[in-house]
């Protein structure tokens, strides 16, 4: 079973290292903590280094699912405000907990 430490350490670093463009110091800094406390992961070296590559590839897919839909919002508002158009959009998303039961009605402009 891969090490979800590393999964999760490996996954910050690689966001911070698109997002600054600057590869050692993430990474460098994500090592030098894991490496620290390894004495309190009861894992294999390959189940870390497995952690450290899925991490590293969630990572990679915020970032770029992130920027995927920044660049479908700056589209949208470049249309929007091309068309002059008013755009009503509405959801409806089912409120439940112990003590109540709902609809919550969401509208946007």
């Amino acid at each position: 079973m891969p090490s979800l430490h590393a999964t999760a350490y490996y996954a910050v670093a690689k966001v911070i290292q698109m997002e600054y463009d600057n590869y050692w110091i993430p990474y460098g800094f994500v090592t030098l903590v894991f490496m620290a406390n390894m004495k309190d992961h009861n894992h294999w070296v390959s189940d870390m280094l497995v952690g450290g590559l899925i991490g590293t590839v969630i990572g990679r897919s915020v970032v770029l699912s992130s920027r995927k839909q920044i660049e479908k919002d700056k589209n949208k508002l470049a249309v929007k405000k091309s068309s002059n158009k008013l755009e009503f959009r509405k959801q409806l998303i089912p409120q439940i907990s112990s003590s109540f039961l709902g609809l919550q009605f969401v509208a946007s402009f």
